[in-house]
């Protein structure tokens, strides 16, 4: 779609927000970069819904660009926690589906997150200990699961995964949590 390689090539949407040790962008920052820069023919859309994997809720955001002819997605996810010092239940789903749609749209859009970021090293991508992880890339290779390995190897050097590669990636890394086979 070539409003979506125009909106790529142009879009700049910087790390301008800060907190304690780093730089991020909101996803209003996004949005206006792209109301700024996008032909008056284009829609982006985000939606969301809330799916369980295991015993844990994660938001599933879905970025979408059409130009009344065709259209691209990408989704994004986020796992939400169990708590949040003084937030509400649904201010919780709330942070959290923002979150999911600003991933979303970073990779619809193919913006860069640096490795900078604190969300996307590898503790941030899992909730797993360093431990943990190095446990369940042993139990990857024992058991010759190449695939999984391949998505754990791209999870560690902030690669992006497909849908499915994510979706199975959640999965898997919830069963292991959870002390159940993984598939």
């Amino acid at each position: 779609m070539k409003e979506l390689i125009e909106i790529q090539r142009a879009l700049k949407a910087p790390k301008d927000q800060e907190q304690k040790h780093y730089k991020y962008r909101k996803i209003e920052d996004i949005v206006s970069a792209i109301k700024n820069i996008a032909s008056d023919n284009v829609l982006i859309t985000l939606s969301d819904q809330v799916i369980s994997v295991g015993n844990r809720y994660y938001v599933e955001a879905t970025a979408t660009i059409s130009n009344g002819e065709s259209s691209v997605s990408c989704k994004g996810y986020a796992r939400e926690p169990e708590s949040l010092p003084g937030q509400s239940s649904p201010q919780v789903t709330g942070s959290c589906s923002t979150y999911a749609r600003k991933r979303a749209l970073e990779g619809l859009t193919a913006l860069d997150n640096s490795a900078d970021d604190p969300d996307l090293t590898s503790k941030g991508v899992t909730s797993l200990q360093k431990s943990q992880f190095k446990d369940f890339e042993a139990k990857l290779k024992q058991n010759n699961d190449n695939g999984a390995l391949a998505n754990l190897s791209k999870l560690k050097n902030n690669q992006h995964l497909t849908e499915t590669e994510a979706h199975n990636a959640i999965i898997n890394i919830n069963k292991y949590i959870e002390g159940k086979r993984y598939e």
